[in-house]
């Protein structure tokens, strides 16, 4: 008998920069204070930008101020040793105009799961997507 293992490959930009629509949850990692920081997060993406909403208290609320950012979201399934991984580099800035964080507000998402008021919203460029995929061969 056989054994077939799973592959992986390569995504392009733009399959890596598509996946971005179906996430909720990702990592961000940040310098913050001279460490690394490493803290999962609610996003969606609008536009072809990356949202998210923290509160003021949060190290995540340094990132209203211009940090280089890397953004990993996956989904697996294990059972088919299968599924995927796209990172992205990008630059975060808070979200001030009003419009932006309205429309935000009203289409609910992104919504933290984390009890607590949220009111921090803040944004990250995708100036960089790439990602892997593995497949099960059956």
């Amino acid at each position: 008998m056989t054994h077939h293992e799973p592959t992986a490959s390569t995504m392009t930009s733009d399959e890596a920069r598509s996946l971005l629509e179906v996430v909720v949850v990702a990592r961000v990692a940040f310098l913050h204070e001279g460490r690394i920081e490493l803290v999962p997060v609610n996003v969606v993406l609008r536009d072809g930008v990356l949202f998210l909403r923290t509160a003021q208290d949060s190290v995540l609320a340094a990132l209203a101020e211009p940090h280089d950012v890397v953004l990993e979201a996956d989904h697996l399934e294990a059972l088919d040793q299968a599924g995927w991984s796209v990172v992205v580099r990008g630059v975060s800035a808070e979200v001030r105009d009003p419009e932006t964080v309205a429309a935000l507000r009203e289409a609910g998402r992104p919504w933290p799961w984390a009890r607590g008021e949220r009111d921090v919203f803040l944004s990250v460029s995708v100036d960089e997507a790439t990602g892997r995929r593995v497949r099960s061969p059956h």
